[in-house]
């Protein structure tokens, strides 16, 4: 088994792991995409937190992506994913205006979201200190990847359930739908992204590397078009949550992105922070 992760590791640094800065690709001024015709990323966050953490710069999440690996690959059921089919498990960071800010592709499907971060994290991805992104429960909680509450409500649809006066039963409930509010941003550019780009769903004809530099190629062009195209005009895409076989939700018993004590501590006060300054914010209301 330590052969097979090593080799398996090896051949995915060789994978494409690609960074680019949101900012080339957007115009510095007003032409980034827009949640609303009069509410950026920015405010949104800043309206939906209650002011507090503007220090959240976007969401990370895995999706999977049609993959056909090379005939003379020994080994391609790594590329099943647990529902069965052949895919490449794409992990990428977003912001909240829609853009993609890092994309790693050419994963096997059998990879787990959070062992994909973590050998990113290994291979040099960054987080500026005292920021963060938002992940969904799958990864491990640290001052830098802000995850739910376990055990607790979290999916969108359970919360428009329930009528307003009975929505959240405790804090928690309250920060887990918030965070699944923001970090739906991911899921939502997924969808926008299978939606624009309909080759990702057959690239059959490529050899595999090429399968993966052509899902960056597509990210880059979906930063590009969010320039000049607002959110509101790609209502006509699915997004990611509806999708039948695109992210990994299942949650592992042990996260595969094992967290150092610090990390956790860091992470677990300041989830307990915003959840408290939600939840008195709330009462005062």
């Amino acid at each position: 088994m330590a052969d097979d992760e090593s080799n398996n590791y090896e051949r995915n640094k060789q994978a494409a792991l690609w960074w680019f800065n949101a900012a080339l690709m957007v115009e510095a001024d007003s032409k980034r995409l827009k949640r609303d015709r009069d509410v950026s990323g920015a405010q949104y966050i800043t309206r939906m937190l209650e002011g507090h953490p503007e220090d959240a710069i976007g969401a990370i999440d895995g999706t999977h992506i049609p993959a056909f690996p090379d005939r003379d690959e020994p080994f391609k059921e790594r590329w099943r994913n647990r529902k069965g089919n052949m895919t490449q498990n794409v992990m990428a960071a977003v912001d909240f205006d829609g853009n993609f800010v890092a994309v790693v592709s050419g994963w096997e499907g059998s990879a787990h979201d959070a062992l994909v971060l973590r050998r990113t994290i290994e291979d040099g991805f960054t987080v500026p200190e005292g920021r963060y992104y938002l992940v969904d429960a799958g990864y491990a909680n640290t001052h830098q990847f802000l995850s739910p509450y376990r055990g607790k409500t979290y999916h969108l649809a359970k919360f428009q359930q329930r009528r307003p006066a009975d929505r959240y039963q405790d804090a928690e409930e309250l920060y887990n739908h918030r965070h699944a509010q923001l970090r739906n941003v991911v899921e939502k550019a997924f969808g926008i992204l299978k939606g624009r780009f309909r080759i990702l769903k057959d690239m059959h004809r490529y050899k595999y590397a090429f399968q993966t530099d052509l899902v960056i190629a597509c990210c880059i062009l979906h930063n590009f078009i969010n320039r000049h195209q607002s959110l509101q005009d790609e209502q006509v895409y699915e997004s990611e949550s509806t999708s039948s076989d695109d992210s990994d939700t299942e949650t592992p018993s042990t996260s595969a992105h094992v967290s150092r004590g610090t990390d956790a501590q860091r992470g677990g006060a300041l989830r307990d922070s915003i959840r408290d300054m939600l939840w008195n914010a709330r009462r005062r209301n």
